[in-house]
């Protein structure tokens, strides 16, 4: 160790709210090489592996993990290491993570447990603070979504970038090969979208920057894509490639991000997965006429309490009730009379901020089409500020070209404006349909 610096023992901790389980932080938490700041190599992290960090040629280290408590712990120390630019060394220093889960959530503590020079306290804080509240943060919450196909990486990466075959259709105009080409996707009334390419390695990565754009159907911010970006990995493996696609900066909080997670997990896991792997896709154009029901309401009660209630079907909704619906995988079954049925799984349950209810099956004996409402979603989204809530509720799929629209349409509009908004604010639904 130079005399040219002192060392101060110093502890440093940050922690983070996540909506995700313990098991699922964990699982994106052990994946360093995608998050971490540094450059990873060694092996997949587990008790007793083995690996280095580092940038460049001005500094790395030499780490091992000396505890792996699945889903609640992972702690590794540095065993050797050097900054040459003042040959600052923090071997023994430990990185500790720790996980809890609390009210359906987790989390997400980071701990610095070792030495740094004795001013650069301000540098760690800032420095664990980025690591840990934006790189990781971003990196679970935003949305991403994995393909694997038995291409080689160059065929996935000339794949991606023949972009108007895959996204956009007609609606494309512009280049999007080489760095710094520039492309727009403009659906007309609905879409516009300009990217530039910021980041192109041939084989291995792609980074799309949205440079301008408008979601005319979002309520308030419209211009929520621009600065995010859409970042392809492509790693080997064996003889398939893992691509791993994420839109950094769409994430949970973001008025966009159910329809734009919906209209991603399509483009990505059906048309560019045919694409790679078969070379051909058929792009449904955009149809403004099939915009599924939607409604809102605002209640001044907390974002908790309303999923709560929703959860307690009979109470607002007019229908025969039999199952469980209170937590994410539970299923139950509803009657509307006769010979009629719905089965639902709570497909998805983010506390506090959204709830998917996917109808795995129905017959629906009043129209030609009786399985009309199978493979549809209910989709409960909520927004909360200063303990007043608004619910956003979408029927994914229930649109105007199907049979049972107009009268679907009139008993939604009844049972979430009037019957649950009347439950949220009084204890009681309205039953009686006017």
């Amino acid at each position: 160790m130079s005399d040219a610096i002192k060392l101060a023992t110093a502890t440093y901790s940050v922690s983070i709210e996540l909506a995700k389980s313990p098991n699922e932080v964990f699982n994106h938490l052990i994946n360093l090489k995608r998050w971490w700041p540094e450059d990873f190599e060694g092996e997949n992290i587990k008790l007793n592996s083995e690996f280095t960090f580092g940038t460049g040629d001005s500094h790395h280290s030499k780490n091992k993990v000396v505890e792996f408590i699945p889903d609640k712990k992972l702690v590794w120390l540095t065993t050797e290491s050097l900054r040459k630019t003042d040959n600052f060394d923090w071997t023994g220093t430990k990185m500790i993570f720790e996980l809890t889960p609390e009210n359906g959530k987790t989390i997400l503590k980071f701990t610095y447990d070792g030495v740094i020079p004795e001013n650069e306290y301000e540098r760690l804080v800032q420095i664990c603070d980025m690591t840990i509240k934006e790189l990781f943060y971003k990196f679970i919450e935003n949305y991403t979504a994995t393909i694997e196909v038995t291409k080689s990486p160059l065929e996935v990466f000339n794949r991606i970038t023949d972009v108007s075959k895959w996204w956009g259709g007609k609606d494309f105009e512009g280049e999007s090969a080489i760095l710094n080409d520039e492309f727009i996707i403009h659906h007309p009334g609905a879409h516009y979208s300009k990217q530039k390419l910021v980041e192109v390695i041939p084989g291995k990565k792609i980074v799309w920057l949205v440079t301008e754009s408008t979601l005319n159907w979002l309520e308030n911010d419209k211009y929520e894509w621009e600065n995010t970006k859409m970042i392809f990995e492509i790693v080997a493996n064996g003889d398939k490639t893992i691509l791993h696609f994420t839109h950094d900066g769409l994430v949970p909080e973001m008025e966009s991000h159910t329809k734009c997670e919906q209209g991603w997990n399509m483009v990505i896991k059906d048309w560019l997965f045919n694409f790679i792997t078969s070379g051909e896709i058929k792009i449904v154009p955009y149809q403004n006429k099939t915009k599924s029901f939607n409604r809102n309401i605002t209640v001044k009660i907390s974002a908790g309490e309303a999923i709560k209630k929703i959860s307690k079907v009979p109470e607002w909704w007019g229908v025969t009730f039999s199952g469980n619906s209170e937590k994410q995988n539970d299923r139950f079954v509803v009657k509307m009379g006769g010979d009629s049925f719905f089965n639902f799984t709570v497909a998805e349950l983010i506390p506090d901020k959204k709830v998917i209810w996917e109808v795995t099956d129905c017959y629906m004996p009043w129209y030609p089409d009786k399985k009309e409402w199978q493979n549809t979603k209910l989709i409960f989204e909520f927004t909360e500020k200063n303990k007043v809530t608004n619910l956003n509720f979408t029927h994914e799929g229930l649109t105007p070209d199907i049979d049972c629209y107009k009268a679907c349409e009139s008993g939604w509009t009844h049972w979430i404006t009037r019957s649950l908004y009347s439950y949220f604010m009084t204890g009681k639904g309205d039953f009686e349909q006017r």
